[in-house]
């Protein structure tokens, strides 16, 4: 009860209105891409001029590059990634939290990573040698939300950056989740939330790691500990 409460809670807290988001729109793409409007399960040919809005989700091929204007700044989407339009925004510390105790929530055991046997979606375009199609699998789902999440990051919205990595590895499960843990922790540091980010490389520590990548992780968690 105390469980479900605590739930009711944190939904009612996300779920306040926010300001309104910058306008995005689609300025240039080279190669292929594909929008998902809203809660629509069909994926649809992206266009120069398109506005998207923040319950949109856009995907590119491979060798593709998406450029948006988001406000007055401009934000670029690599090949072979995945990206929620709604998470290019900043939010607030506390939000952050918030959402972060969230997606422990749904991180639970009964919400495990799929074992890769869903059915592919597919996604069309030039791709893989001459096909004009190819399927894109469950796992490589997450491979493309992790490159949507490294380009949050580049572009330095730090706090989605996290949440979205955190969500990728709860609910697709990555063969190697080192260089995404990586990226969490130092997502934590430019926030300043250095407690997180030691948090995050000592979980890095129970992964299978090579001895040059212990020491590595190691030396960041001795680094940040001089700066508590």
């Amino acid at each position: 009860m105390k469980l479900r409460m605590c739930i009711a809670m944190i939904f009612l807290v996300i779920l306040v209105p926010v300001v309104r988001a910058n306008t995005v729109t689609v300025v240039s793409i080279k190669g292929y891409a594909e929008v998902r409007r809203g809660m629509s399960e069909r994926w649809i040919m992206l266009h120069v001029g398109d506005v998207l809005k923040p319950e949109d989700t856009i995907r590119t091929g491979e060798d593709a590059e998406v450029t948006l204007k988001v406000g007055l700044s401009m934000f670029s989407l690599p090949s072979f990634a995945i990206l929620d339009v709604g998470d290019i925004r900043h939010l607030g510390r506390n939000d952050l939290l918030l959402k972060l105790a969230m997606e422990e929530i749904r991180g639970l055991p009964d919400s495990r990573p799929s074992t890769g046997n869903a059915t592919p979606t597919v996604m069309h375009g030039r791709s893989r040698g001459s096909s004009s199609s190819y399927p894109v699998t469950y796992s490589e789902i997450g491979i493309m939300r992790l490159e949507g999440a490294r380009a949050l990051f580049r572009h330095k919205y730090y706090e989605t950056t996290i949440l979205t990595v955190k969500s990728t590895l709860h609910r697709y499960g990555l063969r190697n989740p080192l260089a995404a843990r990586r990226l969490v922790a130092r997502a934590f540091e430019r926030l300043g939330l250095v407690q997180q980010a030691i948090d995050e490389y000592l979980g890095c520590l129970s992964l299978e790691l090579s001895r040059a990548e212990k020491n590595d992780i190691q030396r960041n968690i001795r680094r940040l500990e001089k700066q508590l």
